[in-house]
């Protein structure tokens, strides 16, 4: 490989970014929705509960 170049307009370069920021968001959405799920199911602990002293 090496110190290869490429060029390509402001415009491309701003759509790839605004590609790359969707992608991400997709992941976060979907991290969300597990979540959500997990609540729904009673898969957490309350603040309460961490604030309690383990045994």
């Amino acid at each position: 490989m090496g110190n290869e170049s490429i060029v390509i307009s402001k415009k491309e370069y701003e759509s790839i970014i605004t590609t790359l920021e969707v992608i991400k968001n997709l992941d976060l959405i979907k991290e969300l929705d597990k979540r959500e799920e997990d609540i729904r199911k009673g898969k957490f602990i309350t603040l309460e509960d961490l604030k309690k002293p383990k045994k």
